[in-house]
């Protein structure tokens, strides 16, 4: 059998993978634990395993993948969790730097918010589930079908550090110790899911300068002022996150010096390993400072994923240049509020 394990890359979600794991060895005996985000490589993982049960933990499940979560049938566990917990997780325990720890983190939260709406998800929150952690086990068992008494599960639980106790508190140490602009680029790029796993709502998505890159040296980031003097050309990309489907207005805003402000300059939003282009639009400054430009573009199942937007000069360049941040607002459906025949006779 195959039981599925859901979550954020947190100490969370890994700890409800491990007791998935232990409640159903002690149950059916020993699974295989793997991890996946397709159903190719969770099929791989089947195939190359000799146990005759499968707990797989996903971390960042694919369009095809929910789809077939949905279609399934089956119960599984969603482990959300603070999203900064994820971006902690990945950076102490997995030795990733924070730049790709927050890219892996927002990615997740993206595609976790088309899983926890499927009727066979037990959502667990670490907040709340990791206070009780027997409580939390006993819940999963129940869930997933897997008999075990209470006092079984306690001692279960038991041969595992409950990390619950701390976490709320190594998370405020480990935020303290980053610097401003690491906070500001977390939060920007975090906080809307973390309203959204609260309250459902998904609101602003910030993408600070931090995370793109410049384009004469792309192993930099571009977090400073880019001298533009030379031939057309990318001036900056990035920042290579995923986004959850939807419609979206991107407004990308820029600082440019007097002598690049006599320049116009072309934005895109490009998705996937195709780089299959969503938008496309141009700034073209009025004088020195602030300019910015507005794309509107839409992600479903079928768009491929991270996405990244490119900034390129349409003339040869002279003048400074500086992206100050990319800001990223869902775009709500308004055509339920429209009378009915109004509706209908738009095609909406």
């Amino acid at each position: 059998m195959i039981f599925v394990s859901v979550g954020l890359p947190s100490r969370f979600a890994e700890w409800c993978d491990s007791i998935v794991a232990t409640l159903v060895q002690a149950a059916l005996g020993p699974p295989a634990l793997v991890s996946g985000a397709t159903f190719e490589e969770i099929a791989l993982a089947a195939l190359r395993t000799t146990e005759r049960h499968l707990v797989v933990g996903v971390r960042q499940p694919d369009d095809a993948f929910r789809s077939l979560l949905g279609e399934w049938g089956r119960r599984f566990v969603v482990a959300l969790d603070d999203p900064r917990a994820a971006v902690q997780n990945l950076t102490l325990r997995h030795g990733l730097d924070w730049k790709s720890a927050l890219r892996a983190a927002a990615g997740s939260c993206a595609a976790l918010i088309g899983t926890i709406a499927i009727p066979e998800a037990l959502v667990l929150r670490a907040d709340d589930h990791f206070r009780d952690t027997v409580a939390t086990a006993q819940a999963m068992a129940a869930w997933l079908d897997l008999p075990s008494d209470a006092g079984a599960i306690a001692g279960l639980v038991s041969a595992y550090e409950d990390p619950g106790a701390a976490a709320a508190d190594d998370l405020d140490s480990w935020w303290n110790t980053l610097a401003q602009q690491q906070r500001s680029a977390i939060d920007g790029a975090l906080n809307a899911y973390q309203e959204y796993f609260r309250e459902g709502r998904l609101g602003q998505i910030v993408w600070t300068r931090e995370l793109f890159f410049v384009g004469d040296d792309p192993q930099t980031a571009a977090d400073h002022v880019i001298d533009i003097a030379g031939p057309v050309r990318y001036l900056l990309f990035g920042p290579y996150i995923a986004l959850p489907p939807g419609e979206w207005d991107a407004k990308v805003v820029i600082a440019v010096s007097s002598k690049a402000a006599e320049l116009p300059y072309t934005v895109e939003i490009l998705a996937g390993a195709q780089f299959a282009c969503l938008a496309q639009g141009t700034i073209q400054p009025q004088r020195e400072g602030l300019c910015e430009a507005h794309l509107r573009f839409a992600i479903d199942g079928s768009t491929g994923q991270p996405i990244e937007l490119r900034l390129a000069n349409l003339q040869p360049a002279a003048g400074r240049l500086a992206l100050v941040h990319v800001t990223l607002s869902p775009i709500a459906q308004r055509s339920a509020d429209l009378p009915t025949e109004i509706s209908r006779a738009l095609g909406l």
